[in-house]
């Protein structure tokens, strides 16, 4: 049965709270769930989602913050762990997510400063995490062996927005069924992406394309502008193409015109037909490295 959650006056009081990041919270103890009052909310227990589709928790208002306080939610690969759409300040934090379409989806036009701290997201088919928004901050989560979905790219990490911080995760194993293995991809301006580790990024062969770290914008030759600096890019590689498909490769990938600055990353132990490029379109800022 879905349950509905609101925050609790009691909470104020310390009254029926559990405890995690967060001093005082909401405690969450049955999922699938949905929050519908801003506030702090605590995972309380492990659960195993039996949703087909669907999601596992949904934050339906803004101004939440999730903890999971290190339990584990785990899925099957049609379903989405956790799913927030068109809400502002969303934070979802300390949860393990296996399995799922997506583990974390934080999405939506009405989005904004969306923030995703210390997850472990394992298994997802599609996604590890996708947020989408304005001031969004994906920092610390690790992200593990993503892949399978059948009819479109995989990615560990995903963002759609502008003034994107992506600091210090680790993406290892994006592994694509038929099309692009991408590590980090980020579309929009004035964004940074550092201090990452990615590594074994493998594609389909019917779209051969492998990228460490892409940094976008709305458009192929949009000037985007960004920092992409400290980060280790090690292991991609892409599948032999199907019907003539061009393979295309990057350690970082950028588009035309872009004024990206790339500075200090670490670039390596990628096997591909035509070698693939280090940096792309980016502007080289000094101090990287690649074989």
């Amino acid at each position: 049965m879905l349950r509905t959650l609101t925050l609790l006056v009691l909470a104020a009081a310390g009254v029926g709270t559990a405890h995690a990041e967060s001093s005082v919270c909401t405690p969450i103890t049955s999922l699938p769930a949905v929050i519908t009052s801003q506030g702090v909310y605590c995972l309380a227990v492990d659960a195993n989602i039996t949703l087909f589709q669907g999601t596992g928790l949904r934050i339906a208002a803004g101004n939440v913050t999730v903890d999971c306080n290190g339990h584990r939610i785990t899925g099957p690969g049609a379903a989405n762990g956790i799913e927030a759409t068109d809400v502002a300040n969303a934070t979802v934090r300390n949860c393990d997510i296996r399995g799922f379409q997506t583990g974390i989806l934080l999405g939506g036009k009405g989005t904004s400063s969306p923030r995703v701290e210390n997850n472990t997201i394992q298994a997802s088919t599609l996604r590890g995490i996708h947020v989408e928004g304005t001031g969004a901050l994906i920092r610390g989560n690790r992200v593990f062996d993503t892949g399978g979905f059948q009819s479109s790219g995989t990615a560990g990490i995903s963002v759609t927005g502008d003034e994107v911080r992506v600091e210090g995760n680790q993406v290892a194993g994006v592994h694509s069924a038929s099309y692009s293995a991408v590590g980090i991809s980020i579309s929009g301006i004035y964004s940074t992406v550092t201090d990452n580790a990615i590594s074994d990024l493998v594609s389909g062969d019917q779209s051969p394309v492998v990228v460490g770290i892409g940094v976008y914008g709305d458009g192929w030759y949009w000037a985007v502008q960004g920092s992409v600096q400290g980060n280790s890019i090690m292991a991609g590689a892409a599948a032999t193409p199907a019907n003539g498909f061009p393979v295309v490769a990057g350690r970082i990938g950028t588009r035309p015109y872009s004024a990206v600055v790339c500075k200090d990353n670490v670039m390596m132990g990628f096997s591909v037909p035509n070698g693939g490029t280090a940096l792309g379109k980016c502007k080289d800022g000094g101090g990287n490295l690649a074989n």
